[in-house]
């Protein structure tokens, strides 16, 4: 699925509010067990965002730094 910025934002204003200006290692509770990795980081958005959308999510890719990117998604079973 692929979403215009200004309606991620307006969609997802309680998801990123959540890391906005937060050090996510002391005020998110998922962090508080899981290093803030790009990777966990991932995972948590993509429980985040499919708690929102559902099934529509089918990938999620977070970039940390110009080089350097984590991609998640879950493979269908057969």
């Amino acid at each position: 699925m692929v979403v215009n910025h200004l309606e991620l934002e307006n969609i997802g204003k309680r998801i990123i509010e959540e890391f906005d200006y937060h050090r996510i290692d002391k005020d998110i509770d998922y962090f508080k067990d899981n290093q803030s990795t790009v990777e966990n980081i991932g995972v948590y958005l993509w429980d985040e965002f499919r708690q929102v959308y559902g099934e529509k999510v089918h990938y999620i890719k977070v970039w940390e730094n110009k080089r350097s990117y984590f991609e998640y998604f879950e493979e269908k079973q057969r």
